[in-house]
C-alpha cells in the first residue's frame, strides 16, 4: 500500500494504491493528503483485524448477480432441492433483495424477508428453510469468495420449530388395518410398510428383482422423486440398504407377486406405472376410516411400523437399523411416548416388592 501524489488542473490530488484479496489492484483518490494518510491507516487497521479489501467487480455485484455465481461455484444439493431452493429465491429473497449491491446488505433488510414470508402465511418449517438457504449464500460470500467481512444472516433470526409428533397405529390398530387391507388393489403398500418400515418413495420405485425371499431381506436401490417425477437411483439416505421381510409379509407377497415378472413394480397403477403418492393417501384414508383406526398418512405408516417391532422388544439401535437410517437423532422421531406402554412398565417395576427385615441389636456380653 501506498500513497501517491499526483499533479492536475487544480492543482495536486493523493491517491491509495492498495492490492484486494485476489490479488488485483484497488485505489482510491483523495484532495487531501490527510484524507488520504487517514483513510490508509483505517485500512491497515482493517487488515490488521483480519479484514480484506473486496476487488470492485464484487463491489458491484447485485445479489441477484452473485446468486449466481454462487449456484456455478458452490452449490452443491441434489436436482430436486434444487429446484426448491430456486422457487424460495423466486418467491421470498428476491422480490426483496435482488437488485441491491451483496456488500450493502445488512442484517435488518435480511430480517424483512423473514418477515414478508410471515405475512404471507408461511410456516415456521417453510422460514426455517429459507433462513438456511441464506445463511449457507452468505456463509459462502464470507468465506469462499470473501466479498464480506460477516454474514448479516444473524443465527437470532433462525425460526423456532416446535416438532410435532405424528400420528401413528398402535400395534393393535395396525393389525386390523392389515386385516381390512388384504384383498385391496394397494394393500401390498400398506404391509410392506407397517412391516418393514420403508418409506413411501422406495416403495413405488420396488421391483420384483430387489426382493429375497430366500434370505428374508428387501434390498432398497431406488425411490420415486415426486419433484422430478422420475425414478432415481439410491434412495433418500444415499446409499442401498436393507430390512427383514417377517414371515407374514413374505407369505403375503408371493400371493401376491409369484406371476409377475422380475423387473417388474411390486406394486404399480393400472398400465405397469409408478402408483400415485396422492392416489393412495386418498384411498389410506378410506381404508382407516372403513377399519376405524386412527387417520395417518402414507409416511405414518412408517412410524406405525416402529410400533410393532418395539412391542417385541427391538432396542433403539435396531429401530435405525430396521429404518435405514445413519444417526440415532434421525430415529428419536420414530420413538413415540404412549402413556399406555409406561404405564405397563410401571406395573411391572411395582409387581416385585423386596421385604426387608431390620436387624436386630447385637447384644454383647458384659462380664
Amino acid at each position: 500500500m501506498a500513497i501517491h501524489r499526483r499533479q492536475n488542473e487544480y492543482g495536486f490530488s493523493y491517491q491509495v494504491k492498495m492490492r484486494d484479496g485476489f490479488g488485483g489492484w484497488v485505489t482510491k483518490t483523495f484532495e487531501r493528503k490527510i484524507d488520504a494518510e487517514q483513510f490508509e491507516r483505517g485500512v491497515l487497521q482493517k487488515m490488521d483485524l483480519g479484514g480484506i479489501i473486496q476487488p470492485k467487480p464484487f463491489r458491484k455485484l447485485t445479489l441477484r448477480q452473485y446468486w449466481n455465481l454462487w449456484v456455478s461455484e458452490c452449490r452443491r444439493v441434489s436436482e430436486g432441492w434444487q429446484i426448491s431452493q430456486d422457487q424460495m429465491a423466486k418467491d421470498y429473497i428476491f422480490p426483496i433483495l435482488e437488485n441491491r449491491k451483496i456488500v450493502s446488505i445488512r442484517p435488518l433488510d435480511v430480517a424483512l424477508v423473514f418477515k414478508e414470508a410471515e405475512k404471507l402465511g408461511r410456516s415456521p418449517r417453510t422460514i426455517l428453510q429459507i433462513y438456511s438457504l441464506l445463511h449457507k449464500l452468505f456463509e459462502d460470500a464470507c468465506e469462499h469468495f470473501e466479498i464480506l467481512e460477516r454474514n448479516p444472516v444473524l443465527r437470532r433470526y433462525r425460526p423456532q420449530v416446535i416438532q410435532k409428533q405424528r400420528n401413528f397405529l398402535t400395534p393393535d390398530e395396525s393389525r386390523k388395518l392389515l386385516v381390512h387391507s388384504r384383498n385391496h388393489m394397494l394393500g401390498p403398500v400398506i404391509w410392506i410398510q407397517l412391516y418393514s418400515g420403508m418409506r413411501p418413495s422406495e416403495v413405488q420405485a420396488l421391483r420384483k428383482s430387489s426382493v429375497d425371499f430366500e434370505k428374508g431381506q428387501i434390498h432398497i436401490k431406488e425411490a420415486y422423486n415426486k419433484k422430478l417425477r422420475r425414478i432415481q437411483p439410491y434412495p433418500k439416505q444415499r446409499d442401498w440398504g436393507t430390512t427383514p421381510i417377517p414371515q407374514p409379509l413374505a407369505q403375503y407377497l408371493l400371493e401376491r407377486i409369484k406371476d409377475k415378472p422380475n423387473d417388474s413394480f411390486v406394486v404399480d397403477a393400472a398400465r405397469g406405472e409408478v402408483f400415485s403418492q396422492e392416489a393412495f393417501s386418498r384411498q389410506l384414508k378410506i381404508l382407516c376410516k372403513e377399519a376405524e383406526v386412527t387417520i395417518i398418512t402414507p409416511h405414518e405408516l412408517r412410524h406405525s411400523c416402529t410400533e410393532l417391532y418395539i412391542e417385541q422388544g427391538a432396542s433403539v439401535e435396531d429401530i435405525r437399523r430396521l429404518l435405514n437410517q445413519k444417526s440415532l437423532n434421525a430415529t428419536a422421531c420414530y420413538l413415540h411416548r404412549t402413556d399406555d406402554r409406561l404405564s405397563a412398565l410401571a406395573g411391572k417395576v411395582g409387581s416385585q416388592i423386596i421385604n426387608f427385615e431390620e436387624p436386630r441389636p447385637c447384644l454383647k456380653a458384659v462380664k
